[in-house]
């Protein structure tokens, strides 16, 4: 989790800044996107990645999540960051809705693909992964 959370970031924070700039905004505020969205991503990331290892559906035995799994982790993994963006833009880069929702959507699309890549990358290394065959739900 905390390799996926690092990695992950790092890509994230690359589209927040860029985005930030490609909608008007100057470095400083670029920056501070960036800032925040390091700061609230991580945590909503990691607190999410540890929190979808209670739900074994959609998982074999030997721990692989199967392809909707893994789609249906992405969508809501992505709805929720969009909106956590969407605050972030409001309130560091702009006054206007539309240009947070529209910072937040290609965000969205953008770490929706990256997301789901990573998650069917992550799911095929066997390195730092726990089997337990007990299910919780």
């Amino acid at each position: 989790t905390i390799t996926k959370l690092i990695l992950y970031r790092i890509l994230s924070l690359i589209i927040a800044f860029f985005l930030t700039l490609l909608l008007g905004g100057n470095p400083m505020q670029a920056l501070q996107v960036t800032g925040l969205v390091l700061l609230t991503g991580s945590i909503h990331y990691y607190l999410y990645d540890r929190l979808c290892l209670y739900f074994s559906w959609g998982r074999s035995e030997e721990g692989q999540d199967n392809k909707k799994r893994t789609l249906i982790k992405t969508v809501i993994y992505r709805v929720s960051a969009l909106i956590v963006l969407m605050i972030i833009a409001r309130s560091v880069f702009t006054d206007s809705n539309w240009v947070a929702f529209t910072m937040a959507s290609l965000k969205f699309v953008t770490n929706f693909i990256m997301y789901y890549i990573f998650e069917r990358v992550f799911n095929k290394i066997e390195w730092g992964k726990v089997h337990n065959v007990e299910t919780t739900i």
